[in-house]
C-alpha cells in the first residue's frame, strides 16, 4: 500500500459514511490487482436472483461479459425483459437468461429449484441478492413474514435446493454461494426468539436482523457444504445508489446521495468472490472491498453458540411444513 494510502485508510476506516462510501472503495481499490477479475467464465454457469437492478443487475453484467451462462431470476415480468435485453445488448451475450419467481413465496421458491435443476447441468455461482426493507410489517400469502421470508428464507431454499447443481460444478473446481448482505446487522443481534418479529416490528430493524441471520447462515453453509467444495461467503457492498435504496430510505440517499458508490462498485466484491481464485478460501468469511471483515463490532449483538444451527433447523421446518421437501433436499 502506498504511504498516502497507508496514513488515509485509518481516517477512513473509522468513520462509517467514508469508509462504506465510494471514498473508502476508491481507496481500497487503488491497491487491488487487476489480474484478480481477467477470469475467463466460459463454461461457468451462474443464477442471481434480484438481478434486474441495483446490485443484482451489476453482478449479473459481470459475470456476462467474461462469458459465463447467467440466470437472471426477477419478480417483475416487464423489469426483467428489459433486464435482459439490456444485458445481452450490453455485453453481446446470447446466454443470458431470465426466471420468474417471487423469492418470499415457497411456491415460487420451489418451482424456480425445480426449472434449473431441469435445464442446467451444473451450478458454478449462487449469488443470492434479492432483498426487501418493508416499513410496516407485512405477511405473504403463505403466512410468512415478507422481510424474513425474502432476505432469509430465499437464499436458504435456493441454496439448499441446487446444492446437487452446485456440487457437480465443485468437481472441476470450488462452487460458489456469495450472498449480499448489509452493513446494518452490525447494529444487531438475531432475535430467534422473534424471527418473523410478531412481538413487535420495525422495518430497519427487520431489515438489520435479516442480514445479521445471513451471516449466521453463512457459517452454517461453509460448515456443511465446505467438505463438498462449495465456497460460501458473505459480503457487504456499502452505501450504493440502487433503486432499493432510493425507494426504501428515500430521505438517507437525499442526504448522502453524493457518497454513495455505483452499483458497480458496490458489486465489485460479490463479483470477486464469484469468479476470482484468490477468493477461493473464502469459505464462511464476510467481505467488504475484497477484505476480510469481522461479524461484530458491538459485543451485545453476539448470539448464542449455536444460533445458527438453529436457525438453519427453523428455516427447514418452514419449507417442509409449505413445501415439498425434497425440492429443498431436506
Amino acid at each position: 500500500m502506498s504511504l498516502l494510502r497507508r496514513a488515509l485508510e485509518p481516517l477512513v476506516e473509522s468513520t462509517v459514511a467514508l469508509s462504506y462510501g465510494a471514498p473508502g472503495y476508491r481507496l481500497r481499490a487503488g491497491e487491488w490487482d487487476p489480474r484478480e477479475l481477467d477470469v475467463d467464465c466460459r463454461g461457468r454457469t451462474a443464477l442471481v436472483t434480484g438481478a434486474n437492478s441495483g446490485i443484482g443487475r451489476a453482478v449479473a453484467h459481470g459475470l456476462a461479459r467474461r462469458g459465463a451462462s447467467v440466470i437472471l431470476v426477477c419478480r417483475n415480468p416487464e423489469r426483467g425483459r428489459e433486464a435482459l435485453e439490456a444485458l445481452r445488448a450490453e455485453t453481446g451475450s446470447t446466454c443470458v437468461r431470465l426466471e420468474f419467481a417471487d423469492v418470499s413465496l415457497v411456491r415460487d421458491l420451489a418451482r424456480l429449484v425445480r426449472a434449473v435443476r431441469e435445464s442446467a447441468g451444473r451450478l458454478d455461482v449462487l449469488v443470492n441478492n434479492a432483498g426487501v426493507v418493508i416499513p410496516t410489517r407485512e405477511t405473504t400469502s403463505e403466512g410468512l413474514e415478507k422481510t424474513f421470508a425474502t432476505n432469509v428464507l430465499a437464499g436458504f431454499a435456493l441454496t439448499c435446493g441446487l446444492r446437487p447443481l452446485l456440487e457437480r460444478a465443485a468437481v472441476d473446481a470450488p462452487a460458489r454461494v456469495v450472498t449480499v448482505t448489509s452493513g446494518g446487522m452490525y447494529t444487531q443481534r438475531f432475535a430467534l426468539e422473534d424471527p418473523q418479529s410478531e412481538r413487535s416490528y420495525s422495518g430497519l430493524r427487520a431489515y438489520a436482523q435479516s442480514k445479521r441471520a445471513q451471516v449466521l447462515l453463512n457459517g452454517e453453509f461453509a460448515a456443511r457444504l465446505g467438505p463438498c467444495g462449495i465456497v460460501s461467503s458473505a459480503m457487504h457492498p456499502g452505501w450504493a445508489a440502487t433503486p432499493g435504496v432510493a425507494g426504501a430510505l428515500p430521505r438517507f440517499e437525499s442526504l448522502f446521495g453524493w457518497l454513495l458508490r455505483t452499483p458497480e462498485q458496490g458489486a465489485d466484491t460479490a463479483l470477486w468472490l464469484s469468479v476470482s481464485e484468490a477468493a477461493k478460501e473464502a469459505n464462511g468469511r464476510l467481505y467488504l472491498d475484497r477484505r476480510q471483515r469481522r461479524e461484530h463490532v458491538l459485543p451485545w449483538t453476539r448470539s448464542p453458540e449455536g444460533t445458527g444451527a438453529r436457525l438453519y433447523d427453523y428455516c427447514a421446518e418452514l419449507l417442509r411444513a409449505r413445501g415439498d421437501a425434497a425440492d429443498f433436499g431436506l
